[in-house]
């Protein structure tokens, strides 16, 4: 079985093709919520629909924590760290929807953004790899696993050229330009980003029909309004999640018939509690209401997506120069979404796949595989720079320096592997304090991030670590292994993991940084400096109250 997971940040789904047919292995609702509940007093982790259901006092959801890969690596539930939560996450998925079907995996393919860094790549690639135990796990972009299951569909009507993908899922709204090249057996990721879960989603949909629909109407019906806790989805006590959930769901039910009716009758037995709620509701109102929401879309599309389209040569004269405009993701299906986009969108040709449910996951079960269209080079525009850290001038402090490798303007295959520095042993790049040592730390930013700084960082963004013994050569390469997600070194060297596959050892190592700047003033106390080293050599450094205390001290001596 060759697996492909389309791992969403609303819901996962997945399957593997047998004989031309695709196999849904997610039951029934054909996707899995991806959500992790979290119960203190059992000190254990919850997903999919158990997690929806659960009511339990105390306990802590993640909804939406595929999003904490991008914006939060060091978040937490209890005791779990997000590389847990997600390595759980797919041990969950094998347990509960693969193993009992009792197929053999050959290999598995995951969806990923292409605007994810090294740092969640590897998460991703290393809890697939511990959770399936197989020689074969590949990273995706999500846009091209999206071409090669509509042309594996719709081999009549290929797709070709120049194409934006438009994906409006329950959690974000992606869009990317894409080159697809028959001829050449090529497909090129031009560029991937997106509008938050918070601004535009099926999700937001859903919060904004709840709030501007359903709630006045509740109001009307029992002169109460719905708690306000609910609504804004804040420190919600345990009963009211389930109440939250249960109200987002005949939500998205509303939206959902609204797309396929222009009037719509609804009867719905407790509502909230003990009230129901009765009411019709017409097109004109629905997409009234919703007005607000609809126009950041809007907002959007004229000022960022026309804009990078522009700068890569794709607007002109007020039209799009595409071929196609792919439309995917479930709420992409919502009333006046499709026109409102052709509105704003002049110029290709507006398509969606026939099955958009599993149109993605089939394209994933697809690649590497014999069946797939004969599209064999992918390749991106990787969006992020690498900064290297080195000492300043004086060597009383370091800064980072940005490092020459064009990614802004390169065509990368998102297999291979590439030099992109040469660090001299004997130079500004090597950290270690002992002779005989070599120390770096390389970081990556976002294209288009204003500043890079050690304070920017804040450890949050080290795809690169090493402290070793000198290696037998003057020279050491970067290489940066798009396959793998890493910084590695040239032949014959070795390296620590990506911080994020083991935090622990990414917070150790911010406690030695700290211990390297302490040295650094004549003004502190040796005897302090040693003991500080002592602790963290003599345990794992983690006792945040100890370290504070070394801290505080230095501090108070500085002074």
């Amino acid at each position: 079985m060759h697996l492909g997971i389309d791992f969403g940040t609303s819901y996962t789904k997945l399957g593997y093709i047998n004989k031309g047919r695709f196999i849904n292995l997610a039951g029934p609702d054909a996707q899995i919520p991806s959500l992790a509940v979290y119960l203190p007093n059992q000190g254990k982790l919850y997903f999919g629909k158990i997690a929806r259901r659960l009511n339990e006092p105390g306990a802590a959801p993640a909804r939406f924590f595929k999003l904490e890969l991008k914006r939060n690596p060091d978040f937490r539930l209890g005791e779990f760290t997000l590389t847990d939560i997600i390595k759980e996450y797919f041990m969950f998925l094998r347990d509960e929807y693969i193993e009992p079907g009792g197929e053999k995996i050959d290999s598995v393919t995951v969806s990923v953004p292409n605007y994810f860094g090294l740092r969640a790549r590897s998460i991703l690639l290393q809890a697939v790899s511990t959770a399936f135990a197989v020689p074969e796990v590949y990273l995706l972009p999500e846009p091209v696993a999206a071409l090669l299951g509509y042309n594996y569909e719709q081999p009549v009507r290929y797709l070709d050229g120049e194409i934006l993908c438009i994906d409006i899922g329950g959690g974000t709204t992606d869009f990317s330009f894409v080159s697809l090249s028959r001829r050449r057996n090529e497909i090129v990721m031009e560029s991937q980003f997106q509008i938050g879960h918070d601004a535009f989603s099926g999700s937001e949909l859903d919060r904004g029909v709840l709030r501007l629909i359903l709630n006045p109407l509740f109001k009307m019906q029992h002169s109460r309004e719905i708690p306000a806790p609910i609504i804004s989805e804040k420190n919600l006590p345990g009963g009211e999640r389930y109440w939250y959930n249960r109200l987002m769901a005949i939500a998205e039910e509303v939206k959902i018939r609204m797309s396929r009716q222009d009037t719509a009758y609804f009867n719905i037995p407790g509502f909230y509690r003990e009230d129901s709620l009765v009411f019709s509701l017409s097109a004109e109102i629905f997409m009234a209401q919703l007005d607000s929401i609809f126009s950041r879309l809007q907002h959007y599309i004229i000022h960022q997506v026309r804009e990078r389209a522009k700068y890569l040569g794709l607007f002109r004269e007020g039209r799009f120069s595409l071929d196609y405009l792919l439309l995917l993701g479930g709420a992409s299906q919502t009333r006046g979404i499709e026109q409102l986009i052709a509105d704003l969108c002049p110029g290709p040709e507006i398509i969606s796949p026939p099955d958009l449910s599993f149109n993605v996951v089939r394209g994933l079960c697809l690649w590497k595989q014999e069946e797939a269209p004969a599209i064999i080079n992918v390749k991106s525009i990787y969006p992020f720079n690498f900064y290297i850290e080195k000492w300043d001038e004086t060597k009383t402090g370091t800064v980072l320096q940005k490092i020459p490798f064009d990614t802004d303007n390169l065509e990368l295959d998102i297999g291979s592997r590439y030099k992109i520095f040469t660090v001299p042993l004997d130079s500004p790049y090597n950290l270690a304090h002992q002779p005989g040592r070599l120390k770096l730390r390389v970081y990556e930013l976002a294209q288009g991030d204003p500043g890079a700084s050690l304070q920017h960082f804040m450890g949050q963004d080290l795809v690169l670590q090493l402290d070793c013994p000198a290696i037998n050569s003057d020279m050491v390469d970067l290489y940066l292994n798009l396959g793998n997600s890493s910084i590695e070194l040239g032949e014959g060297h070795t390296v620590s993991p990506i911080p994020g596959v083991n935090p622990g050892a990414d917070f150790f190592a911010r406690q030695e940084t700290m211990l390297e700047y302490l040295s650094l003033y004549p003004g502190t106390n040796p005897e302090l400096r040693r003991d500080y080293a002592e602790y963290l050599q003599q345990s794992s450094g983690q006792d945040y109250s100890m370290l504070l205390m070394f801290k505080l001290l230095a501090f108070l001596q500085l002074l």
